[in-house]
């Protein structure tokens, strides 16, 4: 049975049902399955971002300090979401970090998280680059509370994950971005795009408060909406995370801990957006 808090419940597979003959971001036609590559490439995200919650609640069920409930979480990133993702053709992925909000938390634990987010940045680079993931950072790392050393390693993967996607792959597949935000909040992004584009204004005849204008002032102005945010640990609510581009995203919450989120669980997130039905305010025919 599912732990997730939705009105839907998703199934329970053994393997990913949603496209079984979908491997990094190809489909192989299979005669027999009755359903067209277009119709499986719908039912895909181009982008999933995570609201990854329940790491000291983890760490405190085992009698660990909070730091190993950090550490777990980064290694379900690394080790079993972006290859469950990239292995299905997901090419964009957003990572909530750190909020601008969790500066209320003890200092100790976000020292602590502060080094198991430069430990894995500086584990993962040759990783990444081999793989063709480069990586995006959201939020204000000029924050004088951000160590130096962070900002130094995050600016680099940063730089040379971006550097190294920029050669041609050999098979022409495109490069899986993966988006950190750290230091971020959906409101002070909004904040800091207006206030950008009411300058820009003044010195325009043309309008540019528009929608797409908008958008383009925003830290995430080079990746697309996303499609689908996954909540863990039980909670059911944002969090001042990406408050202007998920206004058409399907929400999926599940009681499962961060550290917990398998492949298994991750399936069951794919499987279930595989059936929502997305019309974007229009009727008849999703899309």
């Amino acid at each position: 049975a599912s732990n997730t808090k939705i009105h839907q419940t998703p199934p329970t597979p053994t393997r990913c049902h949603l496209f079984p003959n979908h491997k990094n971001g190809k489909m192989h036609d299979n005669n027999n399955n009755g359903s067209s590559s277009s119709d499986n490439d719908a039912r895909i995200p181009q982008h999933v971002a995570f609201i990854c919650d329940g790491n000291s609640r983890w760490a405190r069920k085992r009698g660990l300090p909070a730091i190993m409930g950090h550490a777990a979480g980064a290694d379900r990133l690394v080790d079993v979401v972006l290859p469950t993702l990239q292995n299905i053709g997901v090419q964009y992925c957003t990572m909530y970090g750190l909020s601008t909000e969790n500066w209320k938390r003890p200092q100790s634990e976000i020292d602590d998280l502060f080094a198991v987010i430069e430990q894995t940045a500086e584990r993962v680079y040759h990783r990444l680059q081999k793989e063709r993931i480069k990586v995006e950072i959201l939020g204000d790392l000029e924050d004088p509370r951000i160590p130096a050393s962070l900002r130094t390693s995050l600016e680099k993967l940063e730089q040379r994950t971006q550097e190294s996607c920029c050669q041609q792959d050999p098979n022409g597949e495109p490069p899986q971005t993966l988006c950190l935000a750290i230091n971020y909040g959906g409101r002070r992004d909004i904040v800091n795009a207006a206030r950008k584009l009411a300058e820009q204004q003044q010195h325009s005849a043309e309008n540019l408060f528009t929608e797409e204008g908008f958008s383009q002032m925003l830290g995430t102005k080079h990746v697309p909406d996303p499609d689908l945010i996954i909540r863990t640990s039980g909670e059911c609510r944002l969090s001042n995370f990406l408050l202007w581009e998920a206004a058409y995203a399907e929400l999926y919450f599940t009681d499962t801990l961060w550290p917990d989120f398998d492949q298994l669980a991750m399936k069951q997130a794919l499987d279930w957006y595989a059936l929502r039905k997305r019309r974007f305010g229009a009727r008849g025919e999703a899309f």
